[in-house]
């Protein structure tokens, strides 16, 4: 199943270059213009591409990319709401830390928020309704502890790469250019991309194999 995952991932590598471009104002010190630009083109992009991806998985006949875009950008852009609220609640417990303390804390925020979503997300693709998938997506990640540790490395990688990439400039480089942090942080979004395709691609081969293994068999009418 991994390798399948990072097959269908690669299958998707010419899109990064974009998706990487579309994530790198929003929580950035840039001006707000940029910061929007910035969101509407990533609620425009990931739900073509994830939408895409759950077709390419299920070999159904691919759609348009705006029929995709259509289709999931009400329930991508509800799911995503309802996770910022967590980041939100939680960001101002690290105003007060030290520059090197407070990255840690974010990233450790994001992590939990991007591990409590493994199978939500999938399930927001496949079932198209945002609550369900909510409580769906948590009880499969609660009852199927193997098929979520087999992710889970991929998710402490992904953490380990944000967090490098927000103490380079600062601790490695020593310099504060915005170029540079824009620079690192281009190179991130591409690195996490990827692998944010690879999780989330098993993660939908793990949700449509479980779901296929509890569909009763069809009985041959003879």
């Amino acid at each position: 199943m991994f390798r399948q995952s990072i097959k269908v991932a690669s299958s998707y590598l010419i899109y990064l270059p974009v998706l990487a471009f579309s994530g790198l104002f929003i929580w950035s010190e840039s001006t707000r213009l940029y910061a929007l630009l910035s969101a509407l083109l990533s609620f425009t992009l990931y739900p073509m591409i994830y939408g895409s991806v759950v077709e390419t998985i299920n070999k159904s006949e691919k759609s348009p990319w705006f029929d995709l875009l259509a289709r999931y950008f009400a329930s991508y852009l509800g799911l995503t709401l309802m996770f910022i609220v967590p980041i939100l609640l939680l960001s101002p417990l690290l105003s007060g830390l030290e520059y090197f303390e407070k990255s840690i804390g974010k990233v450790l925020i994001g992590t939990a928020v991007q591990c409590v979503g493994l199978y939500i997300w999938p399930l927001v693709f496949l079932k198209r309704r945002v609550f369900h998938s909510i409580s769906a997506g948590f009880a499969f990640l609660i009852h199927n502890p193997r098929s979520c540790a087999t992710i889970i490395p991929l998710v402490i990688i992904t953490a380990i790469i944000k967090l490098l990439t927000t103490l380079s400039p600062i601790y490695i480089f020593h310099s504060t250019s915005l170029l540079l942090m824009y620079g690192i942080g281009y190179l991130q979004n591409m690195i996490i991309g990827y692998i944010g395709l690879i999780i989330f691609s098993m993660a939908t081969m793990q949700l449509l194999e479980a779901d296929s293994a509890t569909r009763p068999p069809q009985v041959q009418e003879t």
